[in-house]
């Protein structure tokens, strides 16, 4: 079973709301964001894992592709990270304008070679 899974995909599975939120209260189940829990319910004290954890909930739940990139793709690649920010994840997606920053996502714009 995959570590982070969409509450789409387990609504799917025949989960209810009222389920997961039992889930999550009893400590079964921990929310990694809105919308994506993690089934491990041990929250992971490795920043680099935690970090993971929130790629893959954010590209989850993308609904116009994007690219992991900048700490974020250093991350998923296991790269060395020093002061690193891992409090939003970075993507960049292939158009010239409309990027933005909130509390958990860093959308960087810029054109992309096919295949990217």
């Amino acid at each position: 079973m995959e570590r982070v899974r969409l509450t789409r995909d387990l609504r799917a599975e025949g989960f209810e709301s009222a389920e997961l939120a039992r889930l999550r209260r009893s400590g079964s189940i921990r929310s990694v964001r809105r919308g994506a829990y993690a089934m491990d319910p041990t929250p992971t004290t490795d920043m680099a894992a935690a970090h993971r954890e929130q790629i893959a909930a954010t590209v989850g739940l993308l609904t116009t592709p994007a690219v992991v990139s900048h700490m974020s793709a250093a991350v998923m690649h296991e790269l060395p990270l020093w002061n690193a920010e891992l409090a939003r994840v970075h993507l960049i997606r292939n158009r010239a304008n409309g990027g933005h920053v909130d509390d958990l996502v860093h959308l960087h714009v810029m054109p992309l070679a096919p295949g990217t």
